[in-house]
């Protein structure tokens, strides 16, 4: 089993190197790899549009993540060389997000109040929960071998009737969130047994 970490459970659950460290230690000893995707590393390196605070916190992660993958703690799976893995996510973000590239669709949507306009305009807009997309292009690949810990909803951008961890919790992959990973590990203690 590989353990498929999301960007926002990385900066919000895990956040620091002392989680980070006990979490890469604790898949290394088990023989199961902390995963994440060339898209979620990405995702981790901060932008600078961030206030000089959340800049500096952000790089920290960043700069944890980027040790321990040097060290052989972190395995990063590139979505872009791995034919199987990419064609998944060019066909989910073609069916979840394509509506992304329509301007007349875009339009429409921000006409009646589902999108902004600086959403719209907005640098990353375009790559909208690319990461959960690449965990998930991974893990369809072989649902029993991989578990996605992620603190996202799944709900896909501007469309939250469309629930995109269900549609492929039903076809059987594993996606927790990172308390119930955390539960059933015992990476800090606090497991089942306790």
């Amino acid at each position: 089993m590989e353990h498929l970490f999301d960007t926002c459970t990385i900066k919000h659950e895990l956040k620091t190197d002392t989680v980070i460290f006990a979490v890469a230690e604790y898949c290394s000893n088990i023989k199961e790899p902390f995963t994440i995707s060339s898209v979620i590393k990405n995702e981790l390196r901060p932008p600078n549009t961030l206030s000089k605070a959340e800049y500096e916190k952000a790089s920290r992660v960043n700069a944890y993540i980027e040790r321990y993958i040097k060290s052989g703690h972190i395995k990063v799976i590139d979505i872009s060389t791995e034919n199987t893995i990419k064609l998944n996510f060019n066909k989910l973000r073609q069916c979840h997000y394509g509506w992304m590239t329509r301007g007349d669709y875009c339009k429409h949507l921000i006409e009646t109040g589902e999108l902004t306009l600086e959403e719209y305009k907005s640098p990353g807009f375009r790559n909208r929960d690319a990461g959960e997309c690449s965990l998930i292009a991974i893990a369809l690949t072989s649902p029993k071998s991989y578990v996605i810990i992620s603190e996202d909803k799944g709900v896909v951008f501007s469309h939250p009737h469309i629930n995109i961890f269900d549609v492929f919790k039903s076809k059987g992959l594993n996606i927790v969130k990172f308390k119930e990973w955390l539960y059933y590990s015992d990476v800090m203690s606090g497991g089942p047994d306790d």
